[in-house]
Order: C-alpha cells, then structure tokens, then sequence
C-alpha cells in the first residue's frame, strides 16, 4: 500500500484501481478489463500463469480492497481472477 500512498496520497478504491491499472500496463503482470453495471464494478485480470498466480493475486487484492473498508467478491479460475467490488 506504500506505492498508492506514495503515488495518490491516500488508499482509497479508485486509487487502488488505479494501481492495478498501473500493474497491467507498466509491469505487464497481467491483462486489465473493467466493466460496470448497475453501480458495480468488475475487474477481470487475465494472465499467463498457473493457479498459482490466481491464488496470490485474489489475496493480494482482497486484503489491498479490505484496507479500503471494501469487501470484494473474488472468483477465481487457472488463468484469471475477477474482482466484483
């Protein structure tokens, strides 16, 4: 949460959104797609890994959102997590 602090200044959903961006297109961990419905957002993150890399993305993530006070729903499969915030 240091690079959001350091980069926005606080740690909040859109800064944290903000930051995954950043990670799909700076450090190329993985493929970014975003989508909106009825006020809800799900962002899909698409990579080359195995299971393994879903498993560590969906807590990383979970545990950055749950520091904003927001409680994602994660699904999971071998090549991509969606988060559902």
């Amino acid at each position: 949460m240091a690079m959001i602090n350091s980069k926005s200044g606080e740690v909040t959903v859109r800064s944290l959104i903000q930051y995954i961006q950043d990670l799909a297109s700076y450090a190329n961990l993985y493929e970014y797609n975003e989508t909106q419905e009825a006020g809800h957002w799900a962002i899909t993150l698409f990579h080359e890994h195995e299971k393994k890399w879903s498993v560590f993305l969906a807590n990383y993530f979970a545990e950055a959102f749950k520091a904003t006070g927001t409680e994602p729903v994660i699904e999971m499969s071998e090549r991509a997590i969606t988060i559902k915030i």
